[in-house]
């Protein structure tokens, strides 16, 4: 089977065309995990700027959008950029 491949300029006009992304990662288990996943077909996400603030963990940080914060990870906690609190 002859896999077809093409350059594609960002990751998230590749997730839009329902590209896979593959790279080299080695042969051990983790690795072959690791590569699986990056096969995924991400949402992809517009970057049109609604920011909102997002927590990861126990860090806080503005995202462009809803969506850009979940395909990080993050929960949206509230609409707009974060605001630092005062000492």
């Amino acid at each position: 089977m002859k896999i077809q491949t093409k350059t594609i300029s960002t990751i998230c006009i590749a997730a839009l065309a329902g590209a896979f992304m593959f790279a080299s990662t080695g042969s051990s288990e983790a690795a072959k995990k690791k590569a699986k996943a990056a096969a995924a077909p991400t949402m992809g996400c517009v970057a049109l700027w609604v920011p909102v603030c997002g927590k990861k963990g126990k860090k806080t940080m503005t995202y462009t959008n809803a969506c850009m914060a979940k395909e990080a990870g993050a929960k949206v906690i509230a609409q707009g950029e974060c605001v630092a609190k005062k000492k």
